[in-house]
C-alpha cells in the first residue's frame, strides 16, 4: 500500500477552473467588457491565492493498493466529510506516470486501456518515491518511449502537425464565415468583446474535437492534451479578429464624397475620397501624448496624438461646433536608462516637432481618409474642448496612394497569418514531447 496527500479527485480541478472563469467574467463586467491590462494581473493574483487555498481545503489522505488484481484508490476529506473510492481492474490499467503539470504542481496519472486517466495532484515531494516504489511492482511506468504508435519525436510531431492544419483550416473558416455574415451588424461595433468571445467558443470547441480527443486516443500522455499546455492552439484564433479587420479593409472600396459632412450618412465605410475640405491646425489643434513605461525592453513607447477640426470648404472658426475631426499619431521610443529630466526633454521636443510636422503636412491635401475608432485618448482630447460636438467622426489623413496603403495592409495581414501558424507549430512541440 502507498499513502500520500492529494486534493479530492476531480473536485479540485473543477472548482479551480470555475473560480478562474468566475473572476474573468466579473472583471470583464466591472470594466464594461473592455480588455484591460489589469485583467491578467487580477486573474493571476486570484488564481495563485485560490489555488493554494483550495489545495489546503480539499487535501486528504490518499491510499493506493492492489488487491486481487484490482487497483483501489481511496480518499477521505475531513473538512467536507467526503470519501471517494475508485476500483480499476489491473488488466485495464495501461500504466502510470508522475509528471509536472505546471511549474509548481506535480501529479500522479493512471492511464487505462480505454484512454481514460485518473489524476491526483501531489502535495509532497517525498510521496513521489513512495508511489513509484509501490506501483512499479504492478504496472508499467509510462514515458516518451512507451507510446506504441509514436516512438520518436518526429513521428509524433508530424501527427500533431496534421491535426493542427485541419484545426487551423476549420477554425479560420468558421470564424471568418461568422465575421463576414454579420460584418455590417452594429452589435459588432457597439461591443467588441462579443466577437472575440464567440471566436474563443468556436476555437476551443474545435480544439477539443480535432486535437484533444485524437491525441488522447493515440496513447499520448496528459501533457499532450491538457488545456494549459495546448493554449497556443485556441489562443491563436484571437489573432483572427485583427486579421479579418485587415482583410475587410483591403476589400473595401473608397467612397467619393463632395463634402466632408456627407460622411455622417456614410460612416459605416472606412475609406473616403473627399473633394472639398478645409482645416486650420494653426487655429485649433488638440494635442497630447501617452507614455507606456511598463513595457519590457530598454525603450518605452510614447504616442503623440493630434486632432484638428475638418470642414467642408468653409472657414474654421474658434467658436465653431465641430463633429468632424482629422486625427494623427506619431510614435516615439525613449530609453529607460536616461535621467528623468532628459526623458521629459526628449518627449517635449519630439512633441513640438510632431506638432509642426502635422501642421506642415496639411499644406498638401491628403489623397484619402480612413475612419478611426474613437478610443479613450481621443475622447479625453475632445471632451475638454468647447469645439466638441457629439457624435463625432474621426478620420485619419493619408498622403500615400490607396494602392500603397493596401500593400501595407497586405503585409500586416501576412504577418498575422504567420503568427497563427507559428503559434500552432509551437503547440505541436508540447504534444510531441508528451507522446
Amino acid at each position: 500500500m502507498a499513502k500520500f496527500k492529494s486534493p479530492l479527485y476531480k473536485r479540485f480541478d473543477l472548482i479551480f477552473i470555475g473560480l478562474l472563469f468566475f473572476l474573468s467574467l466579473i472583471s470583464l463586467i466591472i470594466f464594461d467588457f473592455k480588455l484591460n491590462p489589469f485583467h491578467p494581473i487580477l486573474i493571476a493574483v486570484f488564481g495563485f491565492l485560490s489555488y493554494y487555498a483550495l489545495r489546503y481545503a480539499l487535501s486528504c489522505q490518499t491510499t493506493i493498493e492492489v488487491v486481487d488484481e484490482i487497483l483501489t484508490i481511496n480518499q477521505y476529506n475531513k473538512t467536507f466529510d467526503i470519501s471517494i473510492a475508485i476500483d480499476i481492474p489491473l488488466n485495464e490499467v495501461r500504466g502510470y506516470e508522475i509528471n509536472q503539470v505546471t511549474k509548481s504542481s506535480t501529479a500522479l496519472f493512471i492511464y487505462t486501456n480505454s484512454f481514460n486517466y485518473y489524476k491526483f495532484s501531489l502535495m509532497r515531494m517525498k510521496d513521489e518515491i513512495t508511489i513509484q516504489n509501490y506501483l512499479g511492482a504492478f504496472i508499467k511506468k509510462l514515458d516518451s518511449k512507451t507510446n506504441p504508435l509514436f516512438s520518436s519525436f518526429s513521428t509524433a510531431y508530424l501527427f500533431a502537425f496534421k491535426r493542427s492544419i485541419i484545426y487551423i483550416i476549420l477554425s479560420a473558416t468558421a470564424i471568418a464565415g461568422l465575421f463576414f455574415i454579420v460584418e455590417g451588424q452594429t452589435i459588432w461595433h457597439s461591443n467588441k468583446f462579443i466577437f472575440p468571445f464567440l471566436s474563443f467558443i468556436i476555437s476551443a470547441s474545435l480544439w477539443y474535437i480535432i486535437i484533444r480527443i485524437p491525441v488522447k486516443r493515440n496513447y499520448f500522455r496528459f501533457g499532450a492534451f491538457y488545456w494549459f499546455s495546448n493554449f497556443l492552439f485556441y489562443t491563436s484564433m484571437f489573432v483572427m479578429y485583427p486579421l479579418l479587420i485587415k482583410i475587410s479593409e483591403i476589400r473595401e472600396n473608397p467612397i467619393t464624397l463632395n463634402y466632408a459632412y456627407e460622411m455622417i450618412k456614410s460612416k459605416h465605410s472606412g475609406v473616403f475620397l473627399i473633394n472639398k475640405v478645409s482645416y486650420n491646425p494653426n487655429l485649433i489643434l488638440l494635442n497630447d501624448y501617452q507614455e507606456n513605461p511598463n513595457v519590457k525592453g530598454k525603450n518605452f513607447p510614447v504616442t503623440h496624438h493630434f486632432l484638428t477640426p475638418l470642414g467642408s470648404g468653409d472657414i474654421i472658426k474658434t467658436n465653431g461646433l465641430y463633429n468632424l475631426w482629422l486625427f494623427k499619431t506619431y510614435e516615439q521610443y525613449v530609453k529607460k536608462s536616461l535621467m528623468e529630466q532628459t526623458k521629459r526633454e526628449e518627449i517635449f521636443n519630439f512633441h513640438i516637432q510632431s506638432k509642426q510636422a502635422f501642421i506642415e503636412s496639411l499644406h498638401t491635401q491628403p489623397n484619402f481618409y480612413t475612419l478611426v475608432d474613437q478610443d479613450a485618448n481621443i475622447s479625453w482630447l475632445l471632451n475638454p474642448s468647447y469645439n466638441f460636438s457629439k457624435p463625432s467622426i474621426i478620420i485619419e489623413p493619408h498622403w500615400e496612394t490607396i494602392a500603397e496603403y493596401k500593400r501595407a495592409l497586405q503585409k500586416q495581414m501576412l504577418f498575422l497569418i504567420l503568427v497563427i501558424i507559428v503559434m500552432n507549430l509551437m503547440g505541436c512541440i508540447f504534444i510531441a514531447i508528451n507522446r
